[in-house]
Parts: structure tokens; C-alpha cells; sequence
């Protein structure tokens, strides 16, 4: 749990149109995109249809992650002007202080402010997972354990019993939860400029 709190300071718009205009893509997701493409065009020329088809379902699933990624970033940009941002300097502190300690030459004025800016970002998060009323039953952990295992055959016994694996999977389907609660409320289009550059 972040340290930092949040103060709403105005009530939140959820009727205005946003407009993204620079897709919100890291490089990691960059690379398997180019090599789902890649594959893609390869596998056109095949005429095994069953690889095909799944090859080129990836690739849609992977453009789907990016666009529903830069939309969700679009929001959170917006959703920070409701807010005010309440921090705990000493553990924003403690924070700085054990990144400096692994990178030695980073800037400390740089530092504090990531450090800010992701405990301002978590802590809004944290805000709406209340004020939605987003919650995730035990039940609801053991449905997705049960279906990977199904579609796996992976154990998933380390993930039945409490503790910190079972608590990422619950953090997971949280995040999924609030995705989805963000895509039913706010309007995003894409206004992206994909005019080659000379």
C-alpha cells in the first residue's frame, strides 16, 4: 500500500471526451509486437490456416493490450487533476534513498520526483478501487487458479494457500477490474499521427 493519500478536490468529469495522441507503449511491448508482425506476414504466405489463424489472433490481441493501454494512461493523466496528492516525506525519503543506493549516478532530483509521481499515480488508483467499490472475492482467486489450471495443467497448490503469490494474482484481477471499470465511464478516442517523418 502506497504511504501517500489523495484529497478529491473536485468532482470527477466522467462526460468529457479524451483524446490520446501518443500511444503509451514500452519498449518490451514494442518488441513482441514487431515479431507478432512479423510472423504474421510470414505465416500469410503459409498454408497451414490453423497457424495462421492463431498467429494472426495474437497479433489483434497484442494491438487490443496496446490501444487499451495508451487509453488507461490517457485516463489516468486526466484523473490527476482531481486530485491532490498528500505525501509522507519520510518514507518518500526512505524510497530515494534505496534507488540511489542501487544507482549511484541517477539524479536525486529526478528520483524524488518518479518517486512522486508513482505514489501520486498508486494512490489514486487505491482512491477509486474504494470509491468504485471494486473488491475481489476468494472466490473469484480460486475461479482463475481452477481455469489455469485447466488450460495449463501448471500446479497452482503454492497459489491456494495465503501469501504473497495468491496476493499478485488478486492484485491481478484487481487491475483487470478497474481497467474494465474505467473503460465503462470515461470516452477515449485515438487521435494518433502516423505520418512518416522525413
Amino acid at each position: 500500500m502506497p504511504s501517500t493519500k489523495v484529497k478529491l478536490i473536485n468532482e470527477i468529469d466522467y462526460s468529457k471526451e479524451l483524446v490520446a495522441e501518443k500511444i503509451d507503449i514500452d519498449q518490451t511491448s514494442i518488441d513482441l509486437g514487431v515479431h507478432l508482425f512479423k510472423t504474421t506476414a510470414k505465416n500469410l504466405e503459409s498454408n497451414n490456416k490453423n497457424e495462421k489463424a492463431i498467429v494472426s489472433n495474437m497479433y489483434t490481441r497484442w494491438q487490443f493490450s496496446v490501444f487499451q493501454s495508451t487509453s488507461v494512461s490517457c485516463v489516468a493523466k486526466y484523473l490527476r487533476n482531481f486530485f491532490e496528492p498528500i505525501y509522507d516525506e519520510e518514507e518518500i525519503n526512505k524510497l530515494v534513498e534505496k534507488i540511489l543506493e542501487k544507482n549511484k549516478e541517477a539524479n536525486k532530483d529526478q528520483v524524488i520526483n518518479f518517486v512522486k509521481e508513482s505514489e501520486f499515480a498508486m494512490a489514486i488508483w487505491g482512491y477509486l478501487v474504494k470509491d468504485w467499490n471494486i473488491v475481489v472475492t476468494e472466490e473469484e482467486v480460486d475461479k482463475f487458479l481452477d481455469d489455469y489450471y485447466k488450460a495449463t495443467n501448471n500446479s497452482i497448490r503454492e497459489f491456494k494457500v495465503e501469501g504473497e503469490k495468491r496476493n499478485k494474482i488478486k492484485n491481478d484481477i484487481e487491475l483487470r477490474k478497474v481497467i474494465d471499470a474505467i473503460n465503462d465511464r470515461f470516452i477515449v478516442k485515438l487521435k494518433i499521427n502516423l505520418t512518416k517523418r522525413s
